[in-house]
């Protein structure tokens, strides 16, 4: 069985980029209980022992801060969230 997350896209409210333990992690930070945690599909319906939460981290290879791909990143998730009616 997988382990998936549902994050509501118009609820994102911040975004973090930041190194940490020789890696880049990028952290989403949703309003109120806007990201789902749990085991199962990619749907909340489908999902066993769903947890809802705040916030949702995502480890990636420390090659990700070459590039500018940080700053990419977060464009790209500002634009994503304002596609879906969110603001940040």
């Amino acid at each position: 069985m997988r382990f998936g997350r549902i994050a509501i896209l118009q609820l994102l409210e911040n975004i973090i980029i930041c190194e940490k333990d020789e890696n880049m992690w990028l952290t989403l930070v949703g309003k109120g209980k806007s990201i789902i945690t749990g085991l199962g599909g990619f749907n909340k319906n489908d999902m066993i022992s769903p947890k809802p939460g705040n916030s949702m981290d995502i480890i990636l290879s420390i090659s990700f801060k070459e590039d500018d791909l940080p700053e990419r990143m977060e464009k790209a998730f500002r634009h994503l969230v304002k596609l879906y009616g969110g603001e940040i």
